[in-house]
């Protein structure tokens, strides 16, 4: 019995000498480094019916694991929307570079950006065609929100609306440009500006 209770001090007073070691957790922060990268790729997203949503594609693409995106070289786009029964819209993009999250709902176009956006309606009249251009836009899918930081030009029809900065939201039909607003309303008059 007492040779149990020396090692139980025994024991007791190694645990009160012995240094606690503090387990230093070493977290390793992500490094935006491309995990994999793709060539020649396609990333298409659907609706809940079945219907095509986004279409993207280019030339070479690369994922960063820590914002969880893809960078493409030489994208095109391709979204369509059937809001309404008697109206589709439809865009088509271009640009130098695109960056995507992970659903391809948030698209940012780099680089000598074009999206024509096509508003067709189903009554057989001709549609309505919009044409952005500049050097970036940034697109939001699930708001059906663009929006530019950037020098931007719009053109619909004979209309040409320049600016350093716009905002479009296509439900609620709202265009908002900022910073140095310039308006054409003639094809011909575009002309004579150089537009």
């Amino acid at each position: 019995m007492a040779l149990m209770l020396l090692f139980a001090m025994l024991t007791y007073w190694l645990l009160q000498i012995t240094p606690n070691l503090k387990r230093e957790e070493h977290i390793v922060q992500p490094v935006h480094e491309e995990d994999y990268f793709m060539k020649h790729l396609s990333l298409t997203t659907f609706e809940k019916n079945g219907r095509i949503k986004t279409y993207l594609m280019g030339n070479y693409a690369r994922h960063y694991p820590d914002t969880d995106t893809i960078e493409i070289d030489d994208p095109q786009i391709y979204t369509q929307s059937f809001e309404k029964k008697d109206r589709s819209q439809k865009a088509e993009g271009t640009a130098n570079k695109a960056s995507s999250n992970a659903d391809s709902t948030l698209i940012e176009l780099r680089g000598n950006v074009v999206l024509i956006k096509k508003d067709q309606r189903n009554d057989g009249q001709e549609p309505v065609i919009t044409k952005m251009v500049g050097e970036y836009l940034k697109i939001n899918t699930d708001t059906e929100k663009i929006s530019s930081n950037l020098p931007v030009e719009i053109q619909k029809g004979p209309q040409i609306i320049v600016g350093n900065a716009m905002e479009y939201d296509n439900v609620e039909r709202r265009l908002k440009m900022a910073g140095n607003v310039r308006v054409i309303i003639s094809k011909n008059e575009a002309q004579k500006k150089g537009y």
